[in-house]
C-alpha cells in the first residue's frame, strides 16, 4: 500500500506545539487493479512523554482528487486519530 502526505498541522497550546499531525491519502489497490483511496492520520507527541497515535480507513473512493479534498478539510478541521472514523461516518452515511 502507497501512502502520500498532502496535508501536516501542528497543534499548539500555551505557545509550544504539543502534536504534529500528518494526513495521508493510502492507495489501495483493489480486485480488479482498480485503485482505491483511504485515509490515515498518525499524531505525534513533540513536548510531552505521550504515546502517537493512528488511525486509517479502507478504500472510501476511487478519485485522488476526493481523497485529497477529504485530507485537507481532515486537517482544516483538526480531525484527530480518535475521531477519524466518527468523522468518515458522518461522511459516508
Amino acid at each position: 500500500m502507497r501512502q502520500v502526505l498532502p496535508v501536516s498541522r501542528a497543534v499548539v497550546t500555551d505557545g509550544c506545539v504539543e502534536w504534529e499531525l500528518h494526513y495521508l491519502i493510502c492507495c489501495q489497490p483493489g480486485k480488479s487493479n482498480e485503485k482505491g483511496y483511504g485515509l490515515k492520520i498518525t499524531s505525534r507527541s513533540l513536548c510531552k512523554q505521550a504515546t502517537g497515535y493512528e488511525a486509517e480507513t479502507e478504500a472510501l473512493t476511487h478519485s485522488y482528487a476526493q481523497a485529497h479534498t477529504w485530507a485537507q478539510q481532515l486537517a482544516q478541521n483538526g480531525v484527530t486519530p480518535l475521531t477519524l472514523h466518527d468523522v468518515v461516518d458522518d461522511w459516508v452515511g
